[in-house]
């Protein structure tokens, strides 16, 4: 069927939606030079193509956006070309770029038709309006290309995403959950390694691009008189900026970074014994890793921590330790031990200094105190360090490298965290220890490399010199890559065998009796308040649900219109992301989990259309959260509380937004059960004194429904 025209138009409500400015503003940073080497906004288009065929996105006001976006693109990379190429070309030669050489040459063969094949060959689209800038091409006759060459550039990267969504569409039924996870994993895998090659390849021309932007500011007019008027300090910054030598800006570099990290450090101990919200975060945190325990992920996470025990890590130093004094790369070696023994002293003090005890979750038995984690430490200290040598040594580019380290503190931590041997607050600290370790062991592999460089480069008989490490000889060359094959199968033999002694489950809570049910409060000190996973108070306890059972409960909620809220599984928060970000809210959602008493809600049901009194807010749902309780009332029956609430339902967030006005989705709920014939008696329990008085959080009457079903 024929669309009108005002369904191909722009629709005024995609203005509103935040997600097709950010595909739109991925289109425009691809098609500037200096960010379309780095900023995948292709793959973004393609993606947004994916969301379109699956009904998140419109299609024609995707097109809109990303043609736009593009245009505009590249009439930043024009006209940067056409006002800075005198002054910033005089000191950087552009054809240093492979994306730009090709930029140049397509153009010079093509003429203006290059703005329209530039846009479909990556990193040069970016280019190709700046080649045309330097070839003197005029504005108004690259303005009409630049338009030109947008329009085929949307429809066929957005027609390219729209196809592979529709094989998706397809083939997802019938594949099964582990098929899709390991394919959403490929994917991300492949879109970063894409990343990371386009960076490395194209980062030393944007470093150079930066450094003629520098050395054109320096020889500006009044940075030459403030040189001259301030000589000796010009001559300071002229010495910690110099990069020939390490006391110049290498040093200048770790010392500043270290200076941060060890402020930041400062911050978390400050944290730590002020029990700040993030300490505060901790136990729930943990509660909520217990809940979500799965056996496979489990038996994943012990073999990741494995390789941050002493075993694992020393296997690694031996190795990395061999090979460097084979290759004659002492001082790596040196750097290395110095950051790996001063971590590993560094949190032995500091366990024994803050003597903090495991998690009463911990699924392994620890016998070290917990803050700091020493596994998270050293995943930094040792890897991180690893990964500098790997750059230092030519194995590794740079990106790669920072990545490689960044995702091996990420596991490793995430590992601990999942096995609950730590604290979110440990894993951080640990992180920052680490990092203040790992910069004073570049510090010094760099400072004893300096002065071989200098002690080599001295005249014979000169006292300074001395003896250089001699690389590893053919005979010997075998050795290196030996010696590291044997350290790796014995990491996985570690990884593959790690078992320690399990903690003893804990202990069912007994089961209590509550004659008083309107005194419920009082005689069992519960809490009447619920709060986000950092502790803040979110909203009171209003409902205590007295019912034979979990079943007996779900059944009256149901016959009150009540639903059940979608499991909180990785699909389903992925989905209610995408759903959210691109502004059609999944009212079934799962919900952010909230914590009453450092426990997190075992159910979550949402009510259906609008409570009566509540403000139009599509992206908001009345959500009823409910916890079980080990108290019965006289007559045997289980007591569960609950909070009716009127939420923002946006699942990355820690903590949703509420509506003050708690007392009205409670009423709403009691004359939903009552209308449906399932309330036998209902009572009130006043909220203990102090959450009654935090008027400032919501407005209630300072009790709690008690509400015994048939």
């Amino acid at each position: 069927m024929p669309h009108s025209l005002d369904q191909l138009l722009p629709s005024l409500q995609s203005l509103g939606a935040w997600s097709y400015w950010i595909i739109g503003l991925g289109s425009m940073l691809e098609a500037f030079f200096l960010t379309g080497v780095i900023v995948p906004g292709t793959l973004a288009v393609d993606a947004a193509g994916i969301l379109a065929q699956r009904g998140f996105l419109n299609i024609f006001d995707l097109f809109w956006f990303v043609a736009i976006g593009s245009i505009l693109g590249g009439e930043l990379s024009y006209w940067a070309g056409r006002w800075g190429s005198l002054r910033i070309f005089a000191h950087f030669d552009p054809g240093r770029s492979r994306a730009f050489r090709r930029a140049q040459d397509l153009f010079a063969r093509r003429g203006g038709l290059a703005l329209v094949l530039g846009r479909l060959l990556g990193p040069v689209a970016g280019f190709v309006p700046l080649a045309a800038a330097i070839a003197g091409m005029t504005p108004r006759r690259f303005r009409v290309w630049n338009v030109i060459g947008a329009a085929p550039y949307a429809l066929i990267h957005l027609s390219l995403g729209y196809f592979f969504g529709d094989i998706f569409a397809r083939i997802g039924p019938a594949a099964t959950r582990i098929a899709l996870f390991a394919g959403a994993a490929a994917a991300i895998l492949a879109v970063l390694a894409y990343m990371v090659v386009r960076i490395e390849r194209n980062l030393p021309s944007l470093l150079s691009i930066a450094g003629a932007y520098v050395e054109a500011l320096g020889q500006l007019g009044p940075v030459q008189d403030w040189r001259g008027r301030h000589p000796r300090l010009a001559g300071f910054l002229t010495r910690r900026l110099d990069r020939g030598q390490f006391l110049g800006l290498p040093a200048t570099l770790i010392g500043l970074a270290f200076g941060y990290v060890f402020l930041i450090y400062l911050g978390s101990v400050f944290d730590f014994l002020m029990a700040a919200p993030i300490v505060q975060a901790d136990k729930n945190i943990a509660a909520l890793m217990h809940v979500f325990r799965n056996p496979l992920l489990i038996r994943l996470a012990a073999y990741v921590t494995a390789f941050g025990i002493w075993q694992s890590v020393t296997l690694v130093l031996v190795a990395a330790v061999a090979s460097l004094w084979l290759r004659g790369r002492g001082p790596l070696a040196v750097g290395l031990l110095t950051a790996v023994a001063g971590n590993v002293v560094a949190v032995a003090l500091l366990k024994l200094a803050f003597h903090r005890a495991r998690p009463e979750f911990a699924y392994f038995v620890e016998s070290s105190n917990s803050f700091p984690s020493g596994h998270a430490a050293i995943s930094v200290a040792c890897y991180g360090m690893l990964a500098y040598i790997g750059w230092r040594t030519r194995l590794l580019g740079p990106i790669m490298a920072a990545l490689l380290a960044l995702l091996a503190a990420f596991l490793i931590g995430l590992s601990r965290l999942y096995l609950i041997e730590h604290y979110l607050s440990d894993v951080l600290n640990g992180y920052l220890v680490g990092a203040m370790w790992l910069l004073i062991g570049v510090s010094v592999a760099e400072w004893l490399q300096t002065r071989a460089e200098v002690a080599d480069a001295a005249p014979p008989g000169h006292a300074g010199q001395v003896a250089k490490g001699q690389p590893a000889g053919a005979p010997r060359r075998w050795l290196a890559p030996g010696i590291w094959a044997v350290a790796l199968v014995g990491c996985l033999w570690v990884s593959a065998t790690y078992h320690k002694a399990l903690t003893p489950p804990i202990a069912p809570q007994q089961i209590a009796t509550v004659t008083d049910l309107p005194g419920f409060f009082a005689a069992t000190g519960a809490p009447g308040r619920i709060d986000s996973i950092d502790g803040t108070p979110q909203a009171p306890i209003n409902l205590i649900l007295v019912a034979a059972g979990r079943d007996a409960l779900g059944r009256a909620l149901k016959a009150a219109g009540y639903v059940p809220t979608s499991p909180a599984t990785l699909s389903s928060i992925l989905g209610a992301a995408l759903a959210e970000a691109t502004g059609k809210p999944d009212p079934r959602a799962p919900p952010m989990p909230a914590f009453w008493g450092a426990t997190p809600n075992a159910m979550a049901y949402v009510a259906p259309g609008q409570v009566p009194g509540a403000e139009a807010d599509a992206g908001m749902r009345h959500l009823l959260r409910i916890w079980p309780t080990h108290w019965r009332d006289a007559g045997g029956r289980r007591i569960f509380v609950a909070t009716a609430s009127f939420d923002d339902a946006q699942p990355w967030e820690a903590a949703e937004r509420m509506s003050a006005r708690t007392d009205r989705d409670r009423d709403a709920l009691i004359r939903a059960l009552s209308r449906a014939g399932q309330l036998e008696k209902t009572e009130q329990a006043p909220l203990p004194k102090q959450d009654r008085s935090l008027r400032g959080h919501w407005q209630s009457d300072g009790a709690a429904a008690v509400l015994i079903l048939r």
